[in-house]
């Protein structure tokens, strides 16, 4: 199939830049629905060989190429052998560090072969930022007199949660109150008529 030839000036991929490295990247939108929202929204036409050409010039990448992610997982591991945590920002998204872990198993790479590739002077890719993440600060500790109904309310909670996911109590909405299944629990008229 042959695409149709459109010329688009540099001024005009200038101004929609951002909005198509949104769509693309933040919004994780295909390519083809790019070019449909953006002939829809914005006048915008261009092929898809334009498209690609453009996202190669601006260095506008989808998905993380393998030379970033062995930068990543080498310098996570650099780190962690001396005991620090690692967090990682690439073309200013956070990076996943499961999809990181599942990356490497996918691609067989061990830990040798990340520190091959260390060993061939490989430099951090552009865009690439490593930092210690902020440690998670526990909620303060309360007082002491509300020990006790602390503790009280967290089992009431989880006798609550406990009955519902166990299906003894069954809730019908809002609306309505909820009941037991059990034979000997048969709802009371009293509670009906507190609605």
């Amino acid at each position: 199939m042959t695409e149709t030839h459109y010329t688009t000036s540099e001024e005009e991929w200038d101004r929609h830049k951002d909005i198509i490295r949104n769509l693309y990247v933040e919004e994780n939108k295909t390519l083809e629905e790019l070019m449909a929202l953006m002939l829809r929204h914005h006048s915008f036409r261009a092929t898809k060989k334009m498209y690609n050409t453009r996202f190669a010039k601006w260095g506008l990448h989808k998905y993380k190429r393998e030379d970033e992610m062995m930068a990543i997982l080498s310098k996570k591991t650099e780190r962690a052998a001396v005991g620090k945590k690692s967090a990682f920002q690439l073309r200013g998204r956070q990076v996943d560090m499961e999809n990181a872990e599942r990356y490497l198993k996918r691609k067989g790479i061990t830990t040798r072969d990340i520190m091959a590739w260390r060993a061939t002077g490989a430099t951090t890719p552009p865009g690439l930022r490593c930092y210690t993440p902020e440690p998670i600060r526990p909620y303060p500790a309360a007082p002491k007199v509300f020990h006790i109904p602390e503790s009280l309310f967290a089992d009431i909670q989880t006798y609550f949660m406990g009955s519902f996911e166990a299906g003894t109590w069954i809730s019908k909405g809002v609306e309505h109150l909820c009941f037991s299944i059990k034979a000997n629990h048969t709802p009371s008229k009293v509670f009906d008529d507190v609605r």
